[in-house]
């Protein structure tokens, strides 16, 4: 039995591909899992149960899009995989007709809403063909999926899905990452810096500005303090700015954002923070959506400081977690209260059960999935 995942845009042990739709894929007996991403990066693992192959060019362009779709085809028909698992829309089309030719079980694992992303993020620059794909892959696309993986639970009341084809697998901590750094809480003395940490996919609309404003501020009471932003950049113009920024706070802001940025190497950046800034715009394209950065701080006990203005400010007052504040009234003595919060904070739900990605249950609807579709699919030794 073969399972080939398949994101043009994404390395081939990208957080979710690999750590928690593979890993969980590997943990099924006589499944062989390979995965297909883009070219330039490579992090070793250990798990030898996973082939993993960077082939496609991450580039947007015409040609590079041509040419992913052979080489998608190439490997595909080498390796016969008895189940598709595409995480991008791209080569969907190209996916649906391996199926019919080859018939092969295809599933599509939604990782963004794709039409509210391309309206409200203005992370893509090829804006016509986005725009196509994703009025394309639901209302014509969707009747030849046999099932959907949502990354979001909000995705399914967004989304026209057909009934009973979809579950939902939010982007929670790979259950592999159960061993959180025992950072300690030691109480800092009391002028003491503090360590903050921006991650995740880095766009205006994310934040990264106003989480810098706010620890430009912080940064005047409370001199050594430091900023580390990490992620994946999309827009040139905006890793630019970031390195200029950078470059004028050198002592104090530290960017990661120039090469592949591992969830392994993020999750440990926000271990070792004292607390994590999310500082989302608000938008229909981050309304309901809870970002990985935000499981994983829930998950290593940090404080997550958050303006008041993000809709992901009552979840995490739920978790006991926020420290918040007002972007239009920083003043001295709320810096000094946030601070002072930072210090004081003890987590309730360290390391719990609720912050990890359901590995069980996506094997368990996968083996469901596939019960009728031969024994190809029965979990035996």
């Amino acid at each position: 039995m073969k399972v080939l995942l398949v994101h043009t845009l994404k390395p081939p042990t990208e957080s979710r591909i690999y750590w928690k739709l593979g890993s969980s894929l590997s943990l099924i007996n006589n499944l062989k899992v390979r995965i297909l991403g883009s070219k330039g990066f490579e992090e070793k693992t250990q798990n030898t149960a996973i082939e993993k192959f960077g082939i496609f060019d991450s580039a947007a362009g015409f040609w590079a899009r041509i040419f992913n779709l052979f080489r998608f085809w190439n490997e595909s028909r080498k390796f016969k995989p008895d189940v598709l698992v595409m995480c991008s829309p791209d080569l969907l089309i190209p996916a649906i007709l391996y199926k019919f030719c080859f018939g092969s079980k295809l599933i599509f694992d939604v990782q963004e809403n794709f039409e509210l992303n391309i309206e409200h993020q203005q992370v893509y620059s090829g804006f016509r063909f986005y725009h196509l794909v994703a009025n394309l892959y639901f209302s014509i696309l969707s009747p030849f999926i046999d099932r959907f993986w949502l990354a979001e639970r909000v995705y399914a009341s967004q989304l026209i899905l057909p009934l009973n084809r979809w579950a939902v697998f939010e982007n929670k901590v790979p259950a592999q990452w159960n061993e959180p750094l025992d950072t300690g809480f030691e109480e800092k003395p009391v002028g003491a810096g503090l360590i903050f940490v921006f991650s995740g996919v880095i766009t205006i609309e994310s934040g990264v500005l106003d989480a810098i404003d706010f620890f430009l501020v912080f940064l005047e009471e409370f001199p050594d303090s430091k900023l580390r932003i990490a992620g994946y950049v999309p827009s040139q113009f905006l890793m630019e700015k970031l390195k200029n920024i950078a470059i004028q706070n050198e002592e104090s802001i530290f960017i990661n954002i120039e090469t592949w940025q591992t969830g392994r190497n993020i999750h440990e950046f926000i271990q070792k923070a004292d607390a994590i800034l999310v500082t989302y715009k608000e938008s229909l394209a981050n309304l309901g959506k809870i970002p990985t950065k935000v499981y994983e701080s829930l998950f290593a006990g940090k404080p997550v400081v958050s303006s008041i203005e993000s809709h992901y400010f009552s979840f995490l007052n739920r978790q006991k977690a926020c420290i918040p504040f007002n972007p239009k009234g920083l003043t001295r003595e709320s810096i000094i209260e946030i601070h002072s919060q930072i210090r004081s904070y003890r987590p309730l739900f360290k390391k719990g059960k609720q912050y990890i990605f359901d590995e069980e249950g996506l094997k368990s609807d996968f083996l469901a999935f596939g019960q009728n579709f031969g024994s190809k699919f029965r979990n035996e030794d």
